[in-house]
């Protein structure tokens, strides 16, 4: 470093910074597969070290903390560009998709819930059939001497009539629960697919700044080369 400082590592997978006199002043934690390469960048703030697996590692050299990892590979602008231009092809592709799914998905639950207040409603309606067809019938009168060959008008079994009703109540019952758990599926269903269009949104408009971010950077880088050109070309026509 610029005041002197070494740092240093080895086998003993350590990273270790030292004083002018040899003394150890920090011993950044260093997470990878056996240090191979250490040193300081050029106004010795931070270290920067690498690993047997390629990985690259950054501290702060007056305190030690880790800063992240750097690629050890990493890619060139144009590469980063072209790589956010397909990711977000294919991250629309997949938002599009979510959203398709959750309209129906909705569509789906909204219906679900009319067929459930109707069964509902049918099995109230019914319900209150059943307590009416169980009030005692009153007892016939004599009928007239004028109409006393007639025959009498037919009427309904109120036994047979009640039976048929609770049918139909436990029908409905069933019905109700059946139309119950599909609306409670849906609107299941419908919740995660909004919460998968939510994260496919985020991920497309990170996707969209990194590309604006990589963009700018490869104009810059650009303007520099163009930069760099006039200069030397400025130069040698003095």
């Amino acid at each position: 470093a610029p005041d002197g400082r070494v740092v240093s590592c080895g086998r003993d997978n350590k990273v270790q910074i030292w004083d002018l006199t040899g003394k150890n002043l920090l011993s950044p934690a260093f997470k990878g597969d056996l240090p191979n390469r250490v040193t300081f960048n050029d106004d010795g703030t931070k270290v920067v070290g690498s690993d047997w697996t390629g990985k690259v590692f950054v501290w702060n050299a007056k305190t030690g903390q880790s800063l992240g990892e750097l690629e050890a590979n990493p890619p060139t602008l144009t590469e980063r560009v072209l790589r956010d231009v397909q990711r977000i092809a294919a991250l629309a592709t997949q938002s599009a998709a979510a959203q398709t799914k959750q309209l129906k998905l909705e569509t789906d639950t909204a219906l679900a819930n009319e067929s459930l207040a109707r069964v509902t409603q049918d099995l109230a309606a019914t319900q209150a059939l059943v307590a009416a067809s169980t009030v005692a019938v009153r007892p016939a009168t004599e009928a007239p001497p004028d109409v006393a060959d007639s025959p009498p008008p037919p009427s309904p079994n109120p036994g047979e009539e009640a039976q048929r009703l609770k049918a139909a109540v436990e029908e409905l019952k069933k019905q109700l629960a059946i139309r119950a758990k599909q609306a409670a599926a849906l609107a299941k269903d419908s919740a995660t697919a909004k919460s998968a269009g939510d994260e496919a949104t985020t991920k497309l408009r990170a996707a969209e700044a990194s590309l604006v971010k990589w963009q700018a950077a490869q104009q810059n880088a650009k303007s520099s080369t163009a930069a760099g050109k006039g200069s030397k070309l400025s130069r040698g026509t003095e």
